[in-house]
């Protein structure tokens, strides 16, 4: 399926009235306000490829990767802080400061994951849930909602634990100040209370996530 232009939607960068269609990003984990087809990546953020027709010869290479796993899907969808890699660089996704879906180049091998659910299984493993649709087991009871897991893209192991606490610093994923990053003043329950620039604002827990410095794309 395609989807036009004029009607998809804002987060995408793309340049509305050339052209009617657009792929449509195959439904998955990543909404569809958070993500882009591979198609588009290839084409429109990468620029490796200029027609649909060296898109899929390029997947069919087997050369891109998303989080370190071979795609050949130009509709498969990816979304922000996945990782993009091909034979010369990596690059993960995010939102500029228009709140357009873009990519940066990178030189790490990790991405973060926030922590959407946790529930206890049989024999006291933990399950925790991430905002991708992703999951992993692990032995201690030691991670919270709404903390963020630094994920080796390869090795799939646990790098570092980022916490939701005063003074953590926020990538802001919904609302006015999309896209932005800014630190952590106050938490009330759901409410989160940030600073940035000396301007103080307050947010949800579900419109932010944690990141470290290796993160902080608006810098």
């Amino acid at each position: 399926m395609h989807l036009k232009k004029l009607t998809s939607p804002k987060t995408w960068k793309i340049k509305r009235k050339q052209n009617t269609w657009i792929t449509r990003p195959n439904p998955g984990a990543h909404n569809i306000q958070h993500s882009v087809s591979l198609s588009f990546i290839i084409r429109d953020l990468l620029n490796i490829a200029k027609t649909s027709k060296e898109v899929k010869k390029i997947l069919r290479s087997g050369k891109i990767t998303v989080n370190g796993i071979i795609r050949n899907d130009p509709k498969y969808p990816v979304g922000l802080f996945d990782i993009i890699e091909d034979n010369n660089s990596k690059h993960i996704l995010y939102l500029d400061k228009n709140s357009h879906i873009t990519s940066k180049e990178i030189n790490i091998g990790s991405r973060p994951l926030k922590i959407t659910n946790k529930s206890i299984l049989k024999k006291g493993k933990i399950q925790l849930n991430f905002n991708d649709g992703s999951n992993k087991l692990a032995d201690k009871d030691s991670y919270n909602v709404g903390d963020t897991l630094i994920l080796d893209i390869k090795t799939k192991t646990i790098s570092d634990h980022l916490k939701m606490e005063k003074g953590a610093t926020v990538y802001i994923l919904g609302g006015k100040n999309k896209g932005l990053s800014a630190k952590i003043k106050d938490i009330n329950g759901d409410k989160i209370t940030l600073i940035k620039d000396e301007k103080i604002f307050d947010t949800v827990k579900e419109r932010i996530m944690i990141i470290n410095e290796d993160f902080d794309i608006t810098k």
